[in-house]
């Protein structure tokens, strides 16, 4: 990573939004970094809060400079909206799918 390309988007403790904004990032094709993942993942380190492991050690995302506006855009993005769908479909249960396969075996 040539460092005077890429800039700090965010710091967290938490090591499941870094997750989740990795993956949001890759799906927008942003190009990012992280630092302090390696040292983070291990359940061993920190204390558990609220059900999140929580290191003590920031995970530091970066992107490029060109990305920053589009980054920002991304995370404070407001999609609670997308919850409003009244089709909204999280997939089936495993009860829907046996009752399913039972189902369809009569």
């Amino acid at each position: 990573m040539n460092e005077s390309e890429f800039i700090v988007l965010c710091e967290t403790y938490d090591y499941m939004e870094s997750e989740l904004i990795e993956a949001l990032l890759t799906d927008s094709g942003i190009e990012f970094h992280t630092k302090n993942k390696a040292d983070t993942s291990s359940s061993e380190l920190g204390t558990r809060i609220m059900e999140r492991i929580s290191t003590g050690i920031p995970i530091i995302i970066y992107v490029k400079a060109s990305d920053e506006q589009k980054a920002y855009e991304l995370l404070n993005e407001d999609r609670s909206h997308l919850l409003d769908d009244e089709d909204l479909d999280f997939g089936k249960t495993e009860d829907e799918h046996d009752a399913e396969k039972e189902q369809d075996s009569i």
